[in-house]
């Protein structure tokens, strides 16, 4: 198609390899698929995508989009900027990874999210809350408007009640 070259190759309509290349640019894209086992895609902007257990032997953008989250066991994928996703088991265990943030989270029950100079650990989906920075940190229990707050500068200053203000 015009200055587009793409190849298909199927294996028993269960593989399939594709390739699209532009002639005079050197971006390309390429997909592999080797049902059920797995999916690898990886776009002309530098979009990549990995998925095992890839349960549906066919490949619809609409379909994809909307159902597909349902059928895929393990997904990573990265972003053309870098940012890394992790989801193991439909949301068992998230990763994200995105410019100066790194975020886990193991079934709504724990996780952390950290970024530079500050880092938030919770429990139960934010149930129980720990959040520090480089001056100070904060515990808030069972969504409750106001949280326990002290100061790492001066060690001897009493845990302060504060009320809720600010980012949680």
């Amino acid at each position: 198609m015009g200055n587009v070259r793409e190849k298909t190759t199927r294996i028993l309509l269960l593989s399939r390899i594709h390739k699209s290349r532009v002639d005079q640019d050197v971006k390309s894209e390429r997909s592999l698929r080797i049902w059920p086992l797995f999916e690898y895609e990886r776009g002309e902007t530098g979009y990549s995508r990995i998925s095992f257990f890839y349960l549906l032997p066919f490949k619809d953008e609409g379909f994809d989009r909307s159902w597909f989250p349902l059928f895929r066991v393990f997904d990573w994928e990265k972003d053309p900027q870098g940012g890394i996703s992790t989801n193991l088991l439909w949301g068992f265990y998230k990763r994200m990874k995105k410019e100066a943030t790194d975020s886990w989270e193991v079934a709504h029950l724990v996780g952390l999210k950290r970024g530079e100079g500050w880092k938030r650990l919770f429990f139960l989906k934010g149930l129980f809350q720990y959040r520090s920075d480089e001056r100070t940190a904060d515990l808030r229990l069972f969504y409750a408007p106001f949280r326990l707050r002290w100061s790492h500068r001066n060690p001897s200053n009493p845990p302060l009640l504060k009320g809720a203000r600010g980012d949680y």
